[in-house]
Formats: C-alpha cells, sequence, structure tokens
C-alpha cells in the first residue's frame, strides 16, 4: 500500500491535504463514505450495493484527510488498453476538489490504458463522466447510461 500526499482546496475555499493510498477502502469506510454522498441512510440496499461494486473492481484508491478519516475513493476495472470506473465516493467536504481526477490519473499511469468508459444510470455521474475526458488527454472516453 504506497501513499501519497495531495494539496487540494475544496469547492468552499478550504485548503486541505489528503494522503492518496494505494489501497481498496475497507467495506465500513466504503459503505459510510456512499452513505454520506448520496445522502441516505445506511442500510441493507445500499451496503449491497457498496460490496457489490468493492467486490466487481481489479483495484482502488482511497483518500484520507489529516486525521486518517476516509475522504473518498474510487474502484477500476482493468481490460488491455480500457479503464473502466467501477465506482467513486467522495464524502461532500471534499467533492469538487479534483480527488477524482487524481485517482483517474493514478490509474491511467498504472494501468497505461488508452480508453476511460464509465457505467452509470445517473444523468449527473454521466455529466461528471465526461469532464474527466479532459484530463485523459487525447484517448476516448465512453459514457454508457443504463
Amino acid at each position: 500500500m504506497t501513499t501519497r500526499p495531495i494539496s487540494l482546496t475544496t469547492r468552499t475555499g478550504e485548503q486541505i491535504r489528503v494522503r492518496l493510498l494505494d489501497s481498496l477502502p475497507s467495506r465500513e469506510h466504503a459503505i459510510v463514505s456512499a452513505s454520506e454522498g448520496f445522502g441516505q441512510p445506511i442500510d441493507p440496499a445500499l451496503s449491497l450495493d457498496v460490496e457489490e461494486h468493492l467486490d466487481a473492481c481489479h483495484f482502488g484508491f482511497q483518500f484520507l484527510d489529516a486525521d486518517g478519516q476516509i475522504a473518498g475513493f474510487t474502484l477500476f476495472k482493468h481490460f488491455d488498453d480500457l479503464l473502466c470506473g467501477g465506482g467513486m465516493m467522495i464524502r461532500p467536504r471534499f467533492q469538487k476538489s479534483g480527488l477524482v481526477r487524481e485517482g483517474i490519473k493514478l490509474a491511467r499511469d498504472r494501468t497505461q490504458a488508452r480508453f476511460l468508459a464509465y457505467r452509470t444510470q445517473s444523468p449527473r455521474m454521466w455529466s461528471a463522466g465526461r469532464s474527466v475526458t479532459r484530463i485523459w488527454g487525447l484517448a476516448q472516453m465512453l459514457v454508457i447510461i443504463l
């Protein structure tokens, strides 16, 4: 598990430092992050959804704040030239601060994939996925809404 410090600015203008860990979050941390990120209580359906995302991914990154609390995570699958986003969740305080961008850049560097894809049912996540293409360089991105 490697760690790397990252300095960034939150959407409220707060300067923060987080550590990026090259590892999957624990199920407990992922469920808490998803609950806060989606603004819904922890229930069996949310827990099952998070567990299915964790089980289906090949690797991921988690972000910890200065107190060691999870700020969010990104999950990925990798197939040859294709990197697939398998899930991302950033706790509200850290949203729009660039954490997902950092995770995607690191995943791209790790896999050397040329293409990025996300599968989502949410128009909001489709929009977020489209914004990721700016950091991907010349590669193409496919976002599928199911």
